[in-house]
């Protein structure tokens, strides 16, 4: 953390939790927009014992766990700038705020040493937008950062096979968690297990877990399986 400590906040709860061993989920903030499903997700992940750590960045300072001001603040802003890794450097030298997206919470996620990141959904490459940037950015950040990533199943079926092939080329194992539609898992066990004995291997690169829950609110069912992951990689990552 040396290294990046003079550019990040990371709040209270979130320390304790760093410092105490209790497990964490990140979220990128840009995939919410009202109050209300973040409290409902922070009261799921809280039935867990896991705490809820919001990234953005506010004012040239990244934010790891958000305080309620905060949010309020990057709900009621208009026209915060969306966040990748191309911004981060623009973003602190002005001093400007704005909501990270999940390529760049992935970045922020690994430098402060959470391992699990639950979001909506991940975008697709399909046959008529192959070069889908937020897609492709996403693919790319993945290849790069040891993180467990929870969403939604791909919600573009003409996209799917062109958006396999990226995540295969990349080296990231796409999982089905209780579907066939991937590789499958039964349990948060399962999924915990692959984190470990991957990054033990040095295999570089994310883990990206698929739910086969939609719809508006499919982040709350995201978060849920995304605590109980964090929970049981807590139990097993010192293990030899």
């Amino acid at each position: 953390m040396n290294n990046y400590a003079s550019y990040i906040d990371i709040n209270s709860e979130v320390l304790k939790a760093l410092q105490f061993d209790i497990p964490i989920i990140a979220f990128p903030s840009s995939i919410f927009n009202e109050l209300d499903l973040i409290s409902k997700i922070e009261s799921i992940v809280g039935e867990n014992n896991v705490v809820c750590a919001f990234i953005a960045i506010i004012d040239g300072r990244i934010k790891i766990g958000l305080n309620k001001d905060e949010l309020d603040f990057l709900l009621c802003e208009k026209n915060l700038i969306h966040i990748e890794r191309k911004d981060i450097p623009y973003m602190i030298a002005l001093e400007k705020s704005g909501k990270v997206a999940l390529s760049a919470a992935m970045i922020f996620s690994e430098i402060a040493g959470i391992k699990v990141l639950a979001c909506d959904t991940i975008s697709t490459i399909g046959q008529n937008n192959p070069n889908n940037l937020e897609s492709l950015l996403d693919i790319s950040e993945m290849e790069k950062s040891n993180v467990c990533v929870v969403c939604s199943d791909f919600t573009s079926s003409v996209g799917i096979d062109f958006t396999s092939q990226g995540l295969n080329v990349a080296g990231i194992p796409v999982i089905s968690y209780k579907n066939s539609n991937h590789l499958e898992v039964t349990s948060p066990c399962e999924c915990a297990k692959m984190m470990k004995i991957k990054w033990d291997l040095d295999l570089a690169g994310s883990i990206l877990i698929t739910n086969s829950n939609y719809g508006i609110e499919s982040i709350i069912f995201n978060s849920a399986l995304a605590a109980k992951i964090a929970v049981e990689y807590n139990k097993i990552k010192n293990d030899y």
